[in-house]
């Protein structure tokens, strides 16, 4: 059976991942948004991508000060590492949505 995460574990998992869904949310709105030209909708997720892989980075580090052991630090590390790929991916995803839209 496999161990349970340590509680400051999960709670930086859910919330890096509350953020990268905030930038779908946010992204999503943008793509909607008719009042805005395509150069500004394509500025603006521009921001939203820079401002959340920003936070993601804050979540890790502020978790990574409080583990104990090199192996959660690590941990931390990579999860952070998967989830700003995981960020890009979407950042890309929703600029080709913008262009096929506008």
């Amino acid at each position: 059976m496999a161990e349970a995460l340590p509680t400051h574990l999960q709670q930086a998992q859910t919330a890096i991942l509350a953020s990268i869904e905030a930038f779908g949310d946010a992204a999503a709105d943008e793509l909607v948004r008719w009042d805005v030209s395509h150069k500004d909708g394509k500025a603006n997720l521009a921001t939203l991508h820079r401002r959340r892989r920003a936070e993601v980075k804050r979540i890790s580090e502020a978790f990574t000060r409080g583990c104990a052991t090199q192996e959660d630090r690590q941990y931390l590390a990579t999860i952070m590492e998967l989830s700003l790929k995981e960020l890009d991916r979407h950042y890309k995803d929703f600029r080709r949505m913008l262009r096929g839209l506008r």
